[in-house]
């Protein structure tokens, strides 16, 4: 059975084409084939396209690419700084494993939310300042978890990485991907 939706022509198979060429996938089982098919439409309508270079390109091979190949902006750096590439590790440790066509708006969020609650791990000292509590908040007896600013600091590392292999493989992005409760920059208060 063929059944024409806007232009697009699917198959009880799993083919899905129109636009940016035939999509093909083959099922075990029709239901399958149901579902995958209506997962694709349903992102077509939502961001009007749907990319195989998103579906191939995992997000630790987008990160290697960018930190071989991208340039800084700012004419003063001639490279990426030791601090950026540190910030980009740990946010291609948690993202290492999902697909460029996997990172959604959702998933963002909630590893926003994870991060915020995340607490810091003691760090390895050749000498323990006298004020030094091992990483205890003295307020609460709790230990520390990442400020606001430094899970933005990793969101907009993970924004960097995602635009730009969007440009560089043309990918079109969901156009919501990044409308999330950013966290603040800075509260206004010094903790100094």
């Amino acid at each position: 059975r063929i059944h024409r939706r806007t232009g697009i022509q699917t198959e009880k198979d799993g083919k899905l084409s129109g636009g940016d060429g035939t999509l093909c996938k083959t099922f075990d089982s029709q239901e399958k084939a149901r579902v995958w098919i209506n997962e694709i439409e349903n992102r077509i309508d939502k961001s009007g396209r749907v990319s195989r270079a998103a579906e191939k390109i995992s997000f630790k091979i987008a990160a290697e690419e960018y930190l071989k190949h991208a340039k800084p902006k700012s004419r003063k750096q001639e490279k990426i700084t030791e601090g950026e590439k540190q910030t980009l590790a740990r946010v291609n440790f948690d993202f290492q494993n999902f697909k460029i066509s996997e990172i959604t708006n959702a998933r963002v969020q909630e590893w926003i939310d994870v991060f915020l609650k995340t607490p810091i791990a003691p760090q390895k000292r050749a000498k323990i300042h006298p004020y030094y509590n091992g990483g205890i908040d003295k307020k609460t007896g709790k230990s520390k978890t990442y400020s606001e600013s430094t899970v933005r600091r990793h969101f907009f590392s993970l924004k960097k990485v995602l635009i730009w292999i969007a440009v560089k493989e043309n990918i079109e992005l969901n156009p919501n991907l990044f409308t999330v409760r950013m966290p603040r920059a800075w509260a206004g208060k010094r903790k100094r």
